[in-house]
């Protein structure tokens, strides 16, 4: 919690001095963002690279991979392809490959996880910085991203990390209209999660027009989504070619669900409905955006069936980083001396949601038991 609080406080400085810089004109607005955005993976980078092995719900599970894959042999590599994609046994064989390509320039596994930070922040920190447009905005991402990104894609998740960090690259082909080049991402993604082919359809409805009409439509049929989430979700991880989400589907496990996540999703749909459409310009701008939106509104409901559906959420969810901030410039247009109250109040909120999560986190070189789950 403490380390997730500081991490809020460096991109709470970082903005100040930032600022400070174009306002003394040293800095252009795009360089500061830019500056900026590079300021906050690297903190990023740092807090999830340094981490124990304890701390995440995988950690040490990917570290035991990490060590298995060190004894196999690249024959071995190279026929885990015919066995998941001919056969149908075993999964994602592309990340085994990846792990074994770095290993010829190290065997250690905290280089790894560095690597693997790395390669995740620059594809983030790239995928915020063309989508953002000024520092505030930026400010209120890395907010978003502490509180609600953090604990999947820098403490768990190794594989759909990855993954991640491909479509965000890939994004970019669906505003060129590129679709070659978007699959070619997507499915090399797929080689390291699976899950990835989810994003596939976005390239098709990433421009459906009068995006804020299509999120009212989906804040009507929710509902109607979370009575009949079960067979939806069925129907949903049919298309990701993975028997562990078939199964999440199928699960009996006892959840009320990602609650604070809903209400933070169901804020940022009525901040959108009720100020972006003053601001209709936003509109064609922010139209992909909207809708990936929207698309994990109605993903939501998955983790009432089995928590670990979230992660199908997450490669839509995301978007919400640039949301709120473009919320935030609507209401400065409407009512110019609040808008920074408003930040303020929003960072209050998120600290209060980290005090209140309470997260464990400690740093490699620190006592930390490993969780039940080892157990």
């Amino acid at each position: 919690m403490y380390i997730q609080l500081l991490v809020l406080l460096g991109a709470f400085l970082g903005l100040v001095y930032f600022q400070q810089q174009k306002k003394q004109n040293k800095l252009s607005d795009s360089l500061a963002v830019k500056r900026y955005v590079i300021f906050c993976c690297a903190i990023l980078i740092l807090q999830s690279g340094l981490r124990n092995v304890a701390v995440g719900a995988d950690t040490y599970a990917y570290q035991l991979d990490f060590e298995a894959t060190f004894g196999k042999s690249w024959q071995e590599i190279f026929d885990n392809f015919y066995q998941v994609y001919v056969l149908g046994e075993g999964k994602d064989a592309g990340y085994d490959l990846f792990v074994k390509l770095f290993q010829v320039f190290s065997v250690n596994y905290r280089a790894y996880l560095f690597a693997v930070a790395i390669i995740f922040f620059i594809s983030f920190g790239r995928f915020v910085y063309q989508n953002i447009a000024n520092l505030l905005g930026a400010f209120i991402a890395m907010c978003v991203y502490q509180v609600f990104f953090y604990s999947f894609f820098s403490i768990t998740g190794i594989r759909q990390t990855l993954a991640t960090a491909i479509i965000f690259f890939a994004y970019e082909f669906i505003i060129k209209r590129h679709l070659f080049s978007f699959l070619l991402l997507c499915f090399a993604a797929a080689l390291i999660h699976k899950s990835a082919l989810l994003f596939v359809p976005f390239y098709f409805l990433a421009n459906i027009k009068h995006p804020v009409r299509t999120l009212v439509l989906v804040l009507m049929l929710l509902p109607v989504l979370f009575v009949n989430i079960r067979p939806i979700a069925q129907f949903i991880t049919s298309f990701s070619f993975s028997e562990s989400y078939a199964g999440y589907t199928n699960s009996t496990y006892e959840t009320q669900g990602a609650q604070m996540f809903l209400v933070f999703m169901l804020l940022v749909a009525a901040g959108v409905i009720i100020f972006m459409k003053r601001g209709i310009h936003y509109e064609e701008k922010r139209l992909p955006i909207i809708n990936a939106f929207s698309i994990a509104l109605c993903f939501t409901p998955l983790a009432w069936v089995d928590p670990s559906l979230m992660r199908i959420v997450m490669y839509y969810s995301v978007f919400t980083l640039f949301l709120l901030g473009d919320i935030v410039d609507a209401i400065g247009l409407t009512y110019p001396n609040n808008s920074n109250n408003i930040v303020i109040l929003m960072a209050i909120v998120f600290c209060a949601v980290l005090i209140n999560r309470n997260g464990d986190y400690a740093f490699f070189w620190e006592q930390m038991d490993l969780g039940n789950n080892y157990n």
